[in-house]
């Protein structure tokens, strides 16, 4: 049997927090509170699921098609033409607001940037930058795209129909 002194070093020395300081805002405490307020009990979680495992498929022409672009190379010059936009777009900070730049006249394309903006920073032709306690997002264009720098890491940012419309002033 351990000592509760034992028991507490134990529990300080394996603890490790899910939690970081700099991950926390309001929309996610509040977002966070909400989703274990609703969350049903255990007991009756995933009763009701069927699910048929699927493997992927390669898109089709059709399919790339209604995305913008016909081949990786289409892909690739959205990538370029994305990073040389930021690179225009930024002042002399080097660096201009995530909303500001991915956001457009509809919220299609608005996501579409937003997709555009996830690879480009991935391709190591952007870096992301996130301040939680101000709840700001900046993104700094890089000199050079250096696909060797991607990055192992992702940011996830939420995109809804009823912020869209706050930031471009509709009522939602």
């Amino acid at each position: 049997d351990l000592s509760e002194k034992q028991l507490a070093y134990v529990l300080v020395n394996s603890w490790h927090p899910t939690v970081a300081l700099e991950c926390i805002s309001r929309p996610g405490i509040e977002e966070a509170i909400d989703y274990w307020d609703n969350l049903e009990p255990i007991s009756e979680r995933g009763t009701e699921l069927e699910t048929n495992e699927t493997s992927p498929e390669e898109i089709s022409r059709e399919e790339l098609s209604e995305f913008g672009f016909e081949s990786k190379e289409d892909f690739d010059e959205m990538i370029e033409k994305t990073w040389k936009d930021l690179k225009e777009t930024v002042g002399e900070e080097n660096q201009v607001s995530y909303w500001k730049f991915i956001d457009s006249d509809n919220f299609q394309e608005t996501v579409k940037n937003a997709w555009l903006v996830s690879f480009m920073v991935s391709y190591g032709y952007a870096k992301i930058e996130i301040d939680p306690l101000e709840e700001e997002i900046s993104l700094q264009p890089k000199e050079r795209g250096n696909a060797s720098e991607r990055t192992g890491t992702s940011v996830p940012i939420a995109i809804s129909l009823d912020d869209w419309k706050r930031r471009r002033g509709q009522n939602a």
